[in-house]
């Protein structure tokens, strides 16, 4: 084994279990704290719509949003206000799915 190969398992020796506990602190954070600001594609894939349909929930007022730079964020209290759907849940869920949780 080359010191270079042994530095390297040293290392990673040492970090693992600083990720783990890094993970897990963000596991916890984010069961706890939900987004306030969501962006479209996570409030068309919420509520089963299509980007349009959001895009028209928008224009006619039925959620609030804000334009960041070139993107555009909804309002979580909004979106949940218009659905049928457990919005916080869902978007928890699909958050947890994106991290491969």
């Amino acid at each position: 084994m080359t010191l270079d190969q042994a530095l390297r398992e040293a290392v990673a020796e040492a970090v693992a279990p600083l990720e783990r506990e890094v993970r897990a602190l963000r596991e916890r954070m984010d069961a706890t704290v939900a987004p306030q600001w969501v962006t479209i594609e996570e409030a068309r894939q919420t509520l089963g719509c299509c980007r349009s349909t959001i895009n028209e929930m928008i224009k006619r007022g039925d959620v609030v949003s804000k334009k960041i730079g070139r993107s555009v964020r909804i309002d979580r209290a909004s979106l949940r206000a218009t659905s049928q759907v457990d919005v916080d849940a869902e978007i928890w869920r699909r958050q947890a799915v994106g991290r491969g949780g």
